[in-house]
């Protein structure tokens, strides 16, 4: 399909990924420690395997893709933001 504009082809894209990462959480969701369903976030389990950002994977070729998001969960805004805490504080 021709785009007219860039932002026509960003805006595909930007559609195109968020649709790759919202099928990832329905088939990971819910929420791996509370079972909650709304606000989902991908995050790595360990940030020590962290290679690039969640936000990048999308974009990624399906091999890689799925290497990368084997070292991910997926956990609602609440349970992410304590388990930054978590984190931050057993580096402390």
């Amino acid at each position: 399909m021709p785009f007219k504009t860039q932002e026509q082809m960003r805006q595909y894209q930007a559609n195109w990924m968020w649709r790759r990462r919202a099928a990832w959480i329905v088939e990971n969701g819910p929420c791996n420690w509370c079972g909650n369903r709304q606000d989902l976030r991908v995050v790595y389990k360990d940030p020590t395997d962290k290679v690039i950002r969640v936000l990048a994977i999308w974009s990624r070729r399906d091999e890689v893709r799925k290497e990368l998001l084997a070292l991910c969960m997926v956990l609602c805004s609440d349970c992410a933001k304590q388990k930054r805490r978590d984190e931050r504080r057993a580096t402390t």
